[in-house]
């Protein structure tokens, strides 16, 4: 997903670079030497990003009726600019392999032979495709390269326009850094190319800005600003008419949607997206979406059409060639499979996976790919390589960790950056009324109706940026009140509401539910061997595992010491136990480098089920710490229920 965000918004802005130097002075139609078929040529190549906007098919049509005449000209700048126009319409079709060749064939003529733009040109485009197939490290180098070659030789060479050059690379690097989690230098990134894109008066590339923000919030789980953030990308790209790119936002908003539980709203989006994607001929978009539907699926407990939805998108993304989007879409197959009992198919589904995340460096989903190896491992009993699958997923835990504290700074600074941003394009508003003084008696009414429409969207954006962030602080409030300051997991007093609420929905709806009360074995002898330091990380590590491990519908907290409750709504009383049994097996091989120790731990489990109207949390509670007191008589490392006790 992160990629596709990442790229798509950013390829359009490098499509405008590069179309404004293929109409620039380069062009054979300047040429009194030409032969006479050149005109042609530069015909296609003039407009092809008019037709590529309706439909990067028609696109790809027009340029390769004039391939022959390209390949065979005398001038190899113009076969450069032929071969990168047609890794840009080629990577928004979505053969990704055959972009990623034209690119390399266009950047190497236009080193050998073309001006200094023409080599940043066919550098960002080469980063852009880069991106696009997921050589995120590669694409960060290119972008760095542009942003480095203009600071040095930018104005001894008199680059026409570097801050188009410079927001351009910019924005490529926002989005390579939030497809490999770098979130702290994305967040920079984008914010100087929010400010160069302000200052050039940019509409698509604001709109890219937009879209890869609210990824960057999506992956903070700052889902209502990211929202916010998308619905404003989708309202730029229709008044721009590019269909493309709203089928883009509308799949970042269903995303969105999704993970906020509104996985109604989140399929009406897709819906869309999908006509649009279908209707301009971009299979690699219409993949995204249908991964988009699967997760919405998955999200109502619906596998059997979530695997559906997901089978139509490995087909689609497997014919296109976008492997690291279609090890997300093995992944989760893997964890269907893992829920039918099909761990032997769940297992080669997540190795396939993490074969793809290792060659790409995407380190996030790795993590989560790793994780249901080794439940399919552990499953299948093989548990020597499910302890390595466990530690692999820690180490990579370790180092995300530390950059997760350098992304929690750079949130903060985003904070203090939007009041500086606001300023800026207030800056600009003014400039911009002056300049339409100067030249009011030149234009017509309607283009002064035009621009106070646009000083209204403009303050418009604003707004909602302010509300974002007043939202912002709300949410760490509530977020201080709702969460266990050690583990993260729920408080003790928002676990019990919202257990409460799921006790309620299972009387009135006679739905099953379930509760298991979790207790560290002989957890005091760690705090007195290591010190309470050592065992608070313990509990920590031990709690970031089992919430990975959990559906997203499932609640799970710390209720005291070393003791955690989770509450598994529409679990019978077999999938309870056999969750309490996964979880005692995978805690049983916990890596617990981490924390600095070569020992591991164990737990306890008691499960207890819900018995119908009239019965309480409290009760089941009850009922789970006496089968927890007979998992521990029985000598630990295990799990009872409480109808075991009642036989």
């Amino acid at each position: 997903m992160k990629a596709f965000i990442a790229t798509t918004g950013s390829v359009r802005a490098a499509l405008i670079a590069g179309l404004a130097l293929l109409c620039s002075g380069v062009c054979w139609a300047q040429d009194a030497a030409s032969p006479p078929q050149e005109p042609a040529i530069d015909e296609v190549l003039e407009h092809v990003g008019i037709i590529y906007v309706r439909s990067p098919d028609e696109a790809w049509a027009a340029l390769e009726g004039v391939r022959e005449l390209a390949a065979a000209a005398a001038d190899p700048v113009y076969e450069a600019e032929w071969n990168l126009a047609a890794a840009v319409v080629e990577s928004a079709r979505g053969n990704l392999e055959a972009a990623i060749s034209f690119v390399e064939t266009g950047h190497a003529l236009f080193l050998a032979h073309g001006t200094f733009e023409d080599e940043l040109w066919a550098t960002l485009v080469r980063g852009e495709t880069r991106s696009a197939i997921g050589r995120y490290r590669l694409a960060i180098e290119d972008f760095e390269f542009v942003l480095a070659q203009l600071d040095e030789r930018g104005e001894s060479q008199a680059v026409e326009d570097p801050d188009e050059y410079a927001a351009d690379a910019w924005l490529g690097l926002g989005g390579a850094h939030t497809a490999v989690g770098d979130f702290a230098s994305a967040l920079e990134a984008l914010r100087k190319a929010f400010e160069l894109s302000g200052d050039r008066g940019d509409d698509d590339a604001l709109s890219a800005v937009y879209g890869l923000l609210g990824n960057v919030y999506t992956q903070i789980d700052a889902l209502e600003q990211a929202v916010a953030i998308y619905e404003e990308a989708t309202e730029l790209d229709r008044a721009e008419g590019d269909d493309l790119n709203v089928s883009v936002s509308l799949y970042n908003t269903g995303r969105a949607y999704t993970d906020l539980g509104r996985t109604e709203d989140a399929r009406a989006l897709y819906e869309e997206a999908l006509m649009l994607a279908r209707r301009v001929g971009s299979p690699v978009t219409e993949g995204y979406v249908m991964f988009g539907i699967g997760l919405s699926y998955m999200g109502d407990g619906n596998d059997l059409a979530a695997r559906e939805a997901f089978e139509q998108a490995r087909s689609i993304l497997a014919e296109v060639g976008d492997e690291v989007q279609l090890a997300s879409v093995r992944e989760q197959l893997a964890r269907l499979a893992l829920r039918a009992g099909n761990v032997a198919d769940a297992q080669a589904l997540a190795e396939a996976a993490i074969a793809t995340l290792e060659s790409a460096g995407d380190e996030a989903h790795l993590i989560t790919a790793l994780d249901v190896l080794g439940q399919a491992l552990a499953a299948r009993g093989s548990h020597a390589a499910a302890y390595q699958a466990s530690a692999r997923r820690a180490e990579l835990m370790k180092r995300v960790a530390s950059r997760e504290r350098a992304r929690r700074v750079a949130h903060l600074r985003v904070l203090m950056d939007t009041d500086r941003a606001e300023g800026a394009v207030r800056a600009l508003g003014e400039e911009a009324a002056l300049r339409e003084e100067e030249l009011a008696a030149e234009r017509m009414v309607n283009r002064v109706v035009l621009t106070a429409a646009l000083v209204l969207l403009v303050l418009l954006v604003l707004l909602a940026w302010s509300f974002a962030k007043l939202k912002r602080l709300e949410a760490r409030v509530r977020h201080h009140a709702n969460t266990d300051d050690l583990t993260g997991t729920l408080s003790r007093r928002r676990l019990f509401e919202l257990g409460d609420q799921e006790i309620n929905r299972a009387a009135r709806y006679e739905k099953p539910l379930a509760a298991l009360l979790l207790d560290l074995d002989y957890f005091k002898a760690i705090n007195d061997r290591h010190g309470h330091g050592v065992g608070d990380e313990v509990l920590s590590l031990l709690a970031r595992h089992v919430s990975t491990t959990l559906r997203d519908s499932d609640l799970f907290g710390r209720i005291g010491g070393e003791e955690f409750l989770v509450i598994l709504p529409e679990a019978g009383r077999a999938q309870a136990l056999a969750v309490a049994e996964r979880l005692v097996a995978e805690i049983d091989v916990l890596d617990l480098s981490p924390c600095g120790i070569g020992e591991s731990v164990s737990v306890s489990v008691g499960v207890s089920a819900f018995q119908g109207a009239g019965d309480t949390l409290v009760q089941m509670v009850r009922r789970a710490d006496a089968a927890l007191y007979q998992a521990k008589r029985q000598g630990r490392n295990r799990a009872c229920a409480e109808w075991a006790l009642e036989d």
